[in-house]
């Protein structure tokens, strides 16, 4: 049971460091989509951004879920 906990936490803890990592990753094509000239590389940075954030909500998501489980196996 304890070694359950554990796993669920630590999956957690890495999927929280992923959200963190994804959303530094965001804030920063954010920023050069805001320096951008050409409307393609605009376009470009858009597709990026969007699917970094999908990927920014399944591991927040997941990790919310990890740290669940984690209370109902204590």
């Amino acid at each position: 049971m304890d070694y359950e906990i554990f796993n669920y936490n630590v999956w957690a803890k890495e999927y929280e460091e992923q959200v963190n990592n994804l959303s530094k990753r965001i804030a920063m094509l954010k920023e050069q989509r805001k320096q951008c000239t050409a409307a393609y590389t605009a376009d470009e940075l858009n597709k990026r951004i969007n699917s970094l954030y999908s990927m920014y909500l399944e591991c927040k998501h997941t990790a919310i879920m990890m740290r669940k489980r984690a209370k109902e196996a204590a």
